[in-house]
């Protein structure tokens, strides 16, 4: 498992983090116990085959393992009121996350 490496504190109890060899960025959020991330994702005991044959992923999804975590990369899932969300968002440097800057900035 690759080590994270902390960015940055975010106030007195929120830490951003990012994997360096996956990319994926996520805000550990002390005062709740929370993740936050701007991908779905399961526990790493999980079945990625299961989210497919169930609908909840598409068949063709990528997925990364992080920190315990399976990360969707093809999924962007933010809440745009949640500031730790859209912090992941911008610190995350996943595939997924570069393909889709450059789509954007394109458009622009």
């Amino acid at each position: 498992m690759a080590k994270s490496t902390k960015i940055k504190n975010i106030g007195s109890c929120a830490e951003l983090h990012r994997d360096p060899k996956s990319g994926i960025a996520w805000v550990k959020d002390y005062s709740t116990g929370m993740g936050h991330s701007c991908h779905a994702n399961i526990d790493v005991t999980g079945s990625v085959r299961g989210m497919k044959k169930l609908g909840y992923w598409g068949k063709n999804d990528r997925t990364v393992k992080s920190h315990g975590f399976i990360y969707n990369i093809d999924t962007f899932v933010v809440d745009k009121k949640d500031p730790y969300d859209m912090l992941a968002a911008k610190y995350c440097q996943c595939k997924a996350c570069v393909e889709r800057r450059s789509a954007e900035a394109k458009e622009d």
